[in-house]
């Protein structure tokens, strides 16, 4: 209730819509680097299963300078001179290192080819369709949306502007640098031949420089795919690192949220409202249990010091989320019911963050008021808060309330704010009706010998202001 009525207030009525809109751009970029996150782990375990069925680079090195020693000493046996083997060597070695850097330079241009071209980025505006176009969400400022439509056009033609020839010099420059790389490697392949005639000549030599060959092969396909697994778990760690910094985003994004709240005012009054950070304790709590086998949850709390078993000894910070996927990745925790890492990773970093109010009114919050206080406090705020104006409905608020607190409070405050809505109240205390000056009394009549009734046990009858006599309002029908 103490939200709806806050709410009324424009300022954080604004605040609230821009605190989901940004809370649901988080999640929604969360969800998308999960995905990726994911995807780059299984490339990682992908070149990590191709290494241990292909072999390490390491190995491969090993094998080659072994080769190596073994022609070095067949090409002296062949009277090969050392000059001619240094050199054949030398010329294979940049051979190989000139091919590596063709081949690089070709994996670039895929790279360049991009599906969509760049276009104007506007916070809380744009949206990303599944398509990968971006949409503008201009609907809400209907004042300016064809302004606004018109000015994105033009950012966006300016971009591409900019960006269509530099693609074009950028795809002429790597085709220069392709066209470079293979001339190199031409003449390198020029020198090399007749080296490569002179020992072949020896049939041991042919077949181990064939050996050599392989080998170097080999090693260049595993030093590839050691490369791309390095990259993708950079890439990951990267990713790792972007998915647990997404709490932090949301709590400053319902931090500013709460400060708003808390900033504010109402005329005529002394409430002063409170807003607060609070993690959903009982929910993480149960997802946590859900996704996890209770069996390893005692190692997890000896080596990463959360008690996950407990939900009131749970302490919720962002070390909890690191921790968790430690657990999952190190095999400290093993899942249950079917779930994966992905599921795992996509419930944990849910949004679970909330917004607790709070009112005070003096030195007393509402959770530590009477019920009678309480009330008071709750009208207080509908009146001054609420932006609608219809007539208010109060049953027994003298309920709780002292003789002094309904004289002094009840009374005087409903007196003081009757110009301002209508306020209609059911009561059995006289004092509420005298005391705040009522315009018009309905009473519920019991017939009796002092009262007697027209037609029903009970009859309503009203009193106006004027003076007149009191005459039949309405009925109820006999319980």
């Amino acid at each position: 209730m103490l939200r709806d009525i806050m709410l009324q207030q424009d300022e954080i009525n604004s605040a609230n819509t821009l605190l989901k809109t940004k809370t649901a751009e988080i999640i929604s970029s969360l969800k998308h680097n999960i995905l990726d996150y994911i995807s780059a782990c299984d490339k990682v375990d992908e070149c990590e299963h191709f290494l241990r069925e292909f072999g390490r680079s390491d190995a491969f090195q090993s094998a080659i300078d072994k080769l190596e020693n073994q022609r070095a000493t067949l090409s002296a046996e062949a009277g090969i001179t050392d000059e001619i083997l240094q050199r054949y060597s030398d010329l294979s070695r940049q051979m190989t290192e000139q091919n590596d850097a063709l081949e690089a330079i070709k994996k670039e241009e895929p790279q360049i080819e991009f599906q969509l071209a760049p276009f104007a980025y506007l916070p809380h505006i744009t949206t990303i369709d599944n398509n990968g176009t971006p949409q503008y969400a201009l609907d809400s400022v209907p004042t300016v949306k064809e302004k606004m439509a018109e000015t994105i056009k033009k950012m966006n033609d300016a971009i591409l502007e900019i960006w269509d020839p530099a693609i074009r010099d950028i795809h002429q420059l790597i085709a220069q640098k392709i066209t470079s790389a293979q001339a190199s490697l031409s003449e390198l392949q020029m020198a090399f031949s007749p080296l490569q005639q002179i020992i072949a000549v020896n049939d041991q030599l042919k077949k181990l420089e064939a050996q050599l060959q392989e080998e170097k092969e080999k090693l260049r396909k595993s030093k590839a795919v050691e490369d791309t697994k390095s990259e993708n778990a950079i890439r990951a760690d990267e990713i790792r690192k972007q998915i647990l910094s997404s709490r932090q985003a949301l709590r400053q994004s319902y931090e500013e949220f709460a400060s708003i709240v808390s900033a504010a005012n109402t005329p005529e009054s002394d409430l002063d409202f409170e807003a607060e950070v609070r993690d959903e304790r009982q929910n993480l709590f149960d997802a946590i249990s859900g996704l996890f086998d209770n069996r390893n949850m005692r190692s997890f709390k000896e080596k990463y010091k959360y008690n996950i078993l407990d939900k009131d000894e749970l302490i919720i910070d962002d070390g909890l989320f690191e921790a968790l996927w430690m657990a999952m990745t190190e095999k400290v925790l093993s899942f249950k019911g079917g779930n994966t890492l992905q599921t795992a990773l996509e419930k944990l970093f849910s949004d679970w963050m909330y917004i607790h109010y709070t009112v005070k009114s003096g030195n007393d919050t509402i959770n530590n008021m009477s019920p009678g206080k309480k009330a008071l406090v709750l009208l207080e705020m509908i009146v001054n808060l609420e932006k609608i104006k219809c007539p208010i409905l109060i049953d027994q608020p003298e309920d709780d309330l002292d003789n002094r607190s309904i004289y002094t409070d009840l009374v005087a405050y409903l007196k003081s704010k009757k110009h301002e809505r209508q306020i209609i109240v059911v009561t059995h205390n006289a004092n509420v009706v005298v005391g705040a000056d009522a315009e018009e009394v309905i009473i519920a009549n019991q017939h009796g010998k002092e009262s007697p009734n027209r037609e029903k046990r009970f009859e309503y009858r009203t009193v106006q202001k004027s003076p007149c006599e009191p005459h039949l309002h309405g009925e109820i029908a006999p319980p």
